[in-house]
């Protein structure tokens, strides 16, 4: 899930409390990049160095006890937590968390993923947990993460899923898991996933939905199946156009701007 990654000023980010090391906005105009999931923080300084903090538990931040990473923080194995931040790598443009995954494009345009990867939401098949930063593709613009499921739109607006299947999240026509990027839709701008639903806007200005519908989240009437505490909604398995003239999108947990 997109995870309002904001430009801001170093002092802003100060004031805000963040534990940023000195030299964190590097040689550059002084500004950083903030990425915030859950219970997990991240920063680009302007030199192209990413930094994270917080919740460790599914190696999230990348940072362990056999790390030789020049870092600030040491995390803390007993509680899966780091409280100050560490550098994790350089030449980042773009970073996004989700659950327990992250995600993160190089100024080369290659995506880099680590994490949690039970289900598949690295785009590769794994033990588990990936404790280094690996490649997944090239030539990528942008990554949303969402609830153990991540999509990413290519330079050429081609729009690909992988993950956790469950609700129809990968808009692929199925409910099954996939370790292996596939291919969605062309003519993708942006694209964001939520929890359990994803949604995207194309070259053209209309929006398209797909995933979990329960409680209308994807923008149109959710089709009911069953009766009283029995029923269900019936999840959309690819994607659905919904309108027109729209420039963004943003999903949360449950909902859609």
């Amino acid at each position: 899930m997109k995870k309002r990654i904001l430009s801001l000023t170093l002092a802003l980010a100060l004031t805000l409390g963040l534990m940023l090391p000195a030299g964190a906005a590097g040689s550059g105009s002084g500004e950083v990049s903030l990425a915030a999931g859950d219970y997990v923080s991240a920063y680009i300084n302007t030199d192209g160095e990413l930094y994270t903090c917080g919740l460790n538990d599914s190696y999230q931040l990348v940072t362990n006890a056999d790390t030789t990473l020049s870092g600030i923080g040491t995390p803390d194995l007993e509680t899966g937590v780091q409280n100050e931040f560490a550098k994790v790598m350089d030449d980042v443009a773009v970073v996004d968390f989700g659950w327990g995954q992250t995600a993160a494009i190089k100024t080369d345009g290659s995506l880099w993923m680590w994490g949690n990867e039970f289900a598949g939401q690295l785009g590769y098949e794994g033990d588990g947990y990936q404790s280094t930063p690996k490649k997944v593709m090239d030539n990528v613009t942008q990554v949303s993460c969402g609830g153990n499921f991540t999509a990413a739109v290519k330079t050429d607006g081609s729009l690909w899923t992988w993950g956790y299947g469950y609700n129809g999240v990968l808009g692929n026509g199925t409910e099954t898991d996939s370790a292996v990027p596939k291919k969605i839709m062309d003519d993708v701008a942006m694209v964001s996933c939520g929890a359990d639903f994803a949604a995207a806007v194309k070259t053209d200005g209309s929006l398209w939905t797909w995933g979990s519908n329960r409680v209308g989240q994807l923008g149109f009437e959710p089709v009911t199946t069953g009766s009283g505490i029995f029923s269900s909604t019936e999840p959309q398995l690819t994607p659905k156009k919904v309108l027109d003239g729209v420039a963004s999108v943003e999903c949360g947990n449950s909902c859609l701007a």
